[in-house]
């Protein structure tokens, strides 16, 4: 019993050496603490987390891939749809586009024997064949 008495008195000796501690932290919370003036509007706040966790999905997600050549095939001939200007080899259609600073030729999708619009500048990474 007096062991037990003994590690009470010990335990609020403790506690009562920890409390100005505590209380100065309290204090300093509370003064270091925005007014309404001060603090972030929650719209603004919202904001910003939706701009990290747009750059966070930007780098985890990556652009399509596409296949290109410097140069067009033998045979490669002009081919106007849709508004486009492609090259067509065989089955096979072709769109000049720019990347990194040099004209490179992609393969273009084919839907029902006609090409598919080509992607907009900058949203794809190309593969050299």
């Amino acid at each position: 019993m007096k062991r037990i008495f003994t590690l009470f008195v010990a335990c609020l000796m403790t506690i009562s050496e920890a409390l100005p501690v505590l209380t100065a932290a309290t204090v300093s919370m509370i003064i270091l603490s925005p007014t309404s003036s001060q603090a972030l509007p929650v719209d603004r706040a919202r904001g910003r987390q939706g701009a990290r966790d747009s750059r966070q999905d930007g780098r985890q997600t990556s652009r399509a891939r596409r296949r290109g050549c410097y140069a067009l095939p033998g045979g490669a001939r002009p081919f106007a749809y849709g508004g486009y200007h492609y090259y067509r080899v065989g089955p096979r259609f072709y769109y000049p586009y720019m990347y990194m600073g040099r004209t490179v030729y992609i393969d273009i999708n084919v839907s029902a024997g006609n090409p598919m619009p080509p992607p907009p500048i900058g949203s794809i990474d190309i593969d050299i064949y």
